[in-house]
């Protein structure tokens, strides 16, 4: 039986006693209720109007005596004798009202009175004779033991319903007794089914949830469903409910373990990353470095470059005098060797600064490459970052495009030294030229004037050619200088980036602590 229907009946019997004993206490305050208004009634009327019309009747008596023995006191004994009419009359009368004289005697009762009165009246009108008197005494005896009877009669009904308002308590009582034994009973087999189906699933539900919530942490208890009630229903949610924590817990365990597995590998992707941001940082150190001294050697080329071009100005006007002074050609002719050999001189220095340039754009070249694998290499680490890591993607992307940049700025410069290197083999070949003219000048002084023309278009063209390489070198001093800038850029990101990077690791060494705790709380749990 469930619960609800055992409560339902439970009330029910509650509801049938508590009417059962209303009715009985209705129909016993009724009965008691009529019995007392029989008695203080009709009952009481009888009895007392019997009881006063003797009485009224009596002092009808004693005022006729005091007539007829005190004749001057007639006056004060018809008074007398008026109460004891009105009193008898209205004693009677109530005594007929009452309806507990059948009618033959209330028809007795009525003859009597009149034969009274008609005997009273006969005796008032003479007071002094003796048969009126005997009348008179007669019917008032014969009235006077009749209201007697009646008396009796009304006190014997009031008698047995005093016997039958003692019934009606002793029933009453036996009523009360049977229905209290009956209340003790029913409250007792309440109390039995309230502590059986109630009580001891309320407590068995009590102590699982004080287990719960104890901070124990057993998720494998269940309560039994074996009650055959509502206890069934809320033990069966409760399993259940306990099911969904104990899986929803084991799932947290899983995607807790998950997540510490991933942590590691961001923070192991992290101390990588950081050790490459330090190895770009030293690295782009050396590539500034090498940039800086790229810029001096491009300084003292451009200066060699001026110095070619003056000693050329100073050769053109060397052959300007020898043009107009042929007999001082030998002079002149030696003063041409000199500055030949100076010039070659000169032509092999820039060969060999132009050597050393090459070599530094070589070096260059390579830490462009390098510069440019490293930015690759941390541009694959970020994206494997993930969304922590597109910061240092970006960064990775421009060391990667200030690196291709780089080796464009090198390649151009190459370009510009091999010109220029081209250049000076020419002015080689021509100095050797003008050795070999020299030579012959003093056999072909026809041909000086020619020869010196030659000359001068080779200075010519040197001059342009010291104005290319110095050009070309002040060229090289801007993409140095812009160089030099990115690079200082690229190591001021890479020290933001290696903040960024330590910051990063700080964060992950709070997430593992922090999944450390979670494992910690979770493992509580029984699952």
């Amino acid at each position: 039986m469930t619960i609800r229907h055992a409560i339902l009946l439970i009330n029910s019997l509650f509801v049938v006693l508590v009417v059962l004993l209303a009715g009985f206490s209705y129909k016993s305050s009724r009965d008691f209720s009529n019995i007392l208004a029989y008695v203080t009634g009709p009952a009481w009327d009888s009895a007392d109007g019997a009881m006063e019309g003797t009485i009224g009747l009596q002092q009808q008596i004693i005022a006729i005596n005091l007539m007829h023995d005190r004749p001057d006191g007639r006056q004060k004994a018809q008074e007398l004798l008026d109460e004891g009419k009105a009193m008898a009359d209205e004693a009677l009368g109530r005594m007929i009202a009452a309806n507990l004289m059948s009618s033959a005697e209330t028809s007795e009762l009525k003859k009597q009175k009149q034969a009274f009165e008609a005997a009273r009246e006969h005796l008032m009108s003479n007071l002094s004779s003796a048969e009126s008197i005997a009348t008179f005494e007669v019917e008032t005896t014969k009235l006077l033991d009749y209201l007697e009877v009646m008396e009796e009669k009304g006190d014997s009904k009031v008698e047995e319903q005093f016997a039958v308002i003692d019934e009606l308590n002793r029933s009453t009582d036996r009523l009360n007794l049977m229905l209290s034994i009956t209340g003790i009973l029913l409250a007792a087999g309440v109390s039995w089914f309230c502590r059986k189906a109630i009580l001891t699933p309320l407590t068995q539900l009590t102590t699982s949830l004080k287990d719960l919530a104890s901070g124990q942490g057993d998720l494998t208890v269940r309560l039994s469903t074996d009650h055959n009630n509502e206890f069934d229903a809320i033990a069966h949610s409760f399993n259940l409910f306990v099911e969904k924590i104990a899986r929803l817990i084991r799932e947290v365990k899983s995607s807790n373990a998950e997540v510490a597995q991933v942590s590691s590998t961001i923070g192991n992707a992290i101390g990588t990353a950081t050790q490459g941001v330090a190895v770009q940082q030293v690295e782009t150190e050396r590539v500034v470095t090498a940039i800086s001294q790229m810029s001096t050697v491009l300084h003292t080329l451009a200066d060699q470059a001026s110095g070619a071009s003056e000693n050329a100005h100073v050769t053109k006007t060397a052959m300007q005098n020898g043009v107009d002074s042929v007999q001082g050609v030998e002079k002149v002719i030696q003063r041409v060797h000199d500055l030949v050999a100076q010039a070659n001189a000169q032509i092999n220095q820039v060969q060999q600064d132009s050597a050393g340039i090459v070599q530094m754009l070589e070096m260059i070249r390579n830490i462009a490459d390098q510069t440019n694998l490293l930015a690759l290499n941390a541009a694959i680490e970020a994206a494997r970052a993930g969304e922590s890591g597109r910061g240092f993607a970006v960064v990775a992307e421009e060391v990667r495009n200030l690196a291709t940049r780089t080796q464009s700025s090198t390649g151009m410069i190459e370009q510009d030294i091999q010109k220029l290197t081209t250049s000076l083999q020419h002015a080689v070949t021509a100095m050797q030229q003008v050795n070999v003219e020299s030579d012959m000048v003093a056999e072909q002084t026809v041909h000086t004037l020619k020869t010196l023309e030659q000359v001068s278009e080779q200075l010519d063209a040197m001059n342009r050619l010291n104005d290319q390489v110095a050009d070309s070198t002040q060229q090289q001093g801007h993409a140095i200088a812009d160089l030099s800038d990115s690079m200082q850029k690229i190591r001021q990101q890479g020290q933001k980036t290696e903040q960024h990077s330590q910051h990063a690791q700080v964060s992950m060494q709070s997430l593992t602590e922090h999944i450390e705790q979670l494992s910690q709380q979770l493992n509580q749990f029984r699952c």
